[in-house]
C-alpha cells in the first residue's frame, strides 16, 4: 500500500451519509475545526473508501455543536489523493468507541471498518473535487521531516562550538595560573 501513498484517483460512487466522522483538533489558518470524514461507497462494488471531505471550524462557544453539513446525495465523480492515514495528534485517554457522527482525534481505517460493518480500503483519499459544500480543501503538504534532521545537526554544531569555547576559555585560565 506505501507505493499508492500520494498518487491522484478518480472515484465513482456514492457518500454514505450515515457514518460521518469529525477529527478534532484540526486548526486551519489559526481556526479551530475538524476534518471530516465520511465513507465513499464505489460504485459496483461493496468497497468503501475514507474520504477526507474537507475542513470545516468549530464552535468556539460548544466545541461539541457541529455545523450543518452538506452531503451531496446519489452517484458522483470525486478526485483526490491516496494517504496511508489522516494524520495523528496527541491523545489522552482512551479514545470512546466508534460511532456516526463521533467527534475523535484519532482514526484508523481498520478500527473504522470494524465500528461500521462497511469492507473498508486501507487508505485515505483527500478529496480535491469541489462538491459545492462550503468545505475548505486546503490540505498539509506532506512532511519529509528534513526538519529534524536540520535541527539535530544545528544541536550537534552548537555542541561543537560550546567544547571548543570551553577548551580554549580554560586553557587561558589554565595557562595565566
Amino acid at each position: 500500500m506505501a507505493e499508492s501513498e500520494y498518487r491522484h484517483v478518480l472515484l465513482r460512487g456514492e457518500f454514505v451519509r450515515d457514518w460521518p466522522m469529525y477529527l478534532d483538533n484540526r486548526p486551519h489558518d489559526g481556526i479551530a475545526g475538524f476534518y471530516l470524514l465520511m465513507p465513499f461507497k464505489i460504485a459496483s462494488t461493496d468497497l468503501h473508501v475514507l474520504v477526507a471531505r474537507g475542513w470545516i471550524p468549530r464552535n468556539p462557544a460548544v466545541r461539541t455543536q457541529l455545523p450543518p453539513l452538506i452531503t451531496p446525495s446519489g452517484s458522483m465523480d470525486i478526485e483526490g489523493t491516496l494517504r496511508s492515514s489522516a494524520g495523528h495528534v496527541m491523545q489522552l485517554g482512551s479514545p470512546e468507541p466508534l460511532r456516526p457522527g463521533a467527534i475523535v482525534q484519532n482514526l484508523d481505517t481498520a478500527e473504522f471498518a470494524a465500528a461500521s460493518g462497511l469492507h473498508t480500503y486501507p487508505m485515505i483519499v483527500e478529496q480535491s473535487s469541489d462538491t459545492h459544500d462550503g468545505l475548505v480543501r486546503d490540505w498539509p503538504l506532506p512532511s519529509t521531516g528534513v526538519e529534524k534532521h536540520r535541527a539535530y545537526a544545528f544541536q550537534w554544531y552548537a555542541l561543537t562550538v560550546m567544547a571548543f569555547l570551553f577548551f580554549v576559555v580554560t586553557g587561558f585560565r589554565r595557562g595565566s595560573k
